[in-house]
């Protein structure tokens, strides 16, 4: 025969493990003030990464530009281009997007027998890109992966 649990002693309460409402409090109030600490500076690793992102879309269509221009044996471009299919000479706005592609015919111009190759969908909202060539409407690569300065108009 088995009996049955009577309340618990005075002894097994004072060896329960627990927290009290005071012990509770500190803890949030210290979590509060850490993440108050620690969320400014997590932003600025995520804008600074977004940052990073945007260049980095612009280098990899350069890089593709050069690469192409060496694998096809033909001129490549990447020019400003606000609409991914011509370029825009007349506002040459990098934020605005750009596209590359193989240059066959006038420098710097899509035209019929050019193939674009990639669309740079530009710079998301609050981002500004500065460029020191005042006017670069766009950048050619030669068959040989180079450019020269005269090309960049």
């Amino acid at each position: 025969m088995r009996l049955a649990p009577g309340p618990p002693s005075i002894a097994a309460m004072k060896n329960q493990a627990g927290v009290t409402l005071l012990e509770l409090m500190i803890t949030i109030t210290v979590l509060g003030l850490l993440l108050g600490l620690g969320v400014p500076s997590f932003n600025n690793v995520v804008r600074n990464n977004r940052l990073a992102t945007q260049a980095n879309e612009l280098v990899t269509a350069l890089s593709l530009a050069r690469s192409e221009a060496n694998k096809r044996g033909l001129p490549v471009s990447v020019c400003v281009s606000s609409n991914g299919a011509t370029c825009d000479a007349a506002s040459p706005d990098w934020a605005d997007g750009w596209i590359v592609f193989v240059d066959a015919g006038a420098a710097g111009a899509v035209d019929g027998t050019d193939e674009v190759l990639q669309v740079g969908r530009g710079l998301a909202a609050g981002y500004a890109l500065e460029e020191t060539e005042v006017g670069a409407a766009f950048i050619q690569f030669l068959p040989s992966g180079l450019t020269e300065p005269a090309v960049w108009r």
